[in-house]
């Protein structure tokens, strides 16, 4: 993808943003998380984490620590930290959005299972195989009861 440019419009808008905003506006989390998610495709990993680190800052400094913005970016962290197969920080902050979303979302929702996949994937990445399908029957089990439908994407085998 054309990741240079996107990098340039993306800290263009933080500088415009931070000019109307300061430095601690949500907004301001919002243009460096797009920044770090730019990174991670590139594969500047510890560049994108610093950056995933200061939105988390931004936004827990607005909103707490159990607000969905918060989950979305420990929840793209770890999946940065998978990438580098540093899988216990991966399935600590995968962990802790998880938890975030549940108390968010419910126990039953889409997010919650996206995030419980993305735990069973590093277990399995692990080799803890047991782990991994019992996380993967719980992801089916809620697509199953959120999309009613056998034939849903989700649930299709």
């Amino acid at each position: 993808g054309k990741y240079d440019q996107a990098l340039q419009s993306y800290e263009q808008s933080l500088s415009i943003k931070r000019n109307k905003y300061g430095d601690k506006h949500p907004k301001i989390a919002d243009a460096i998380h797009n920044i770090a998610i730019v990174y991670n495709h590139q594969g500047r990993f510890d560049q994108s984490l610093l950056q995933f680190e200061k939105a988390l800052k931004v936004y827990t400094e607005n909103f707490g620590h159990n607000h969905l913005d918060v989950a979305m970016t420990l929840n793209n962290m770890a999946i940065v930290y998978k990438k580098q197969a540093r899988y216990d920080q991966a399935l600590r902050h995968y962990q802790k959005a998880l938890s975030i979303r549940k108390s968010q979302l419910g126990n039953n929702h889409p997010e919650v299972a996206l995030t419980l996949n993305n735990i069973a994937n590093v277990y399995s990445n692990q080799g803890k195989y047991e782990q991994a399908l019992a996380q993967y029957q719980e992801v089916l089990t809620i697509y199953k009861s959120v999309f009613e439908e056998e034939d849903h994407p989700h649930i299709a085998l």
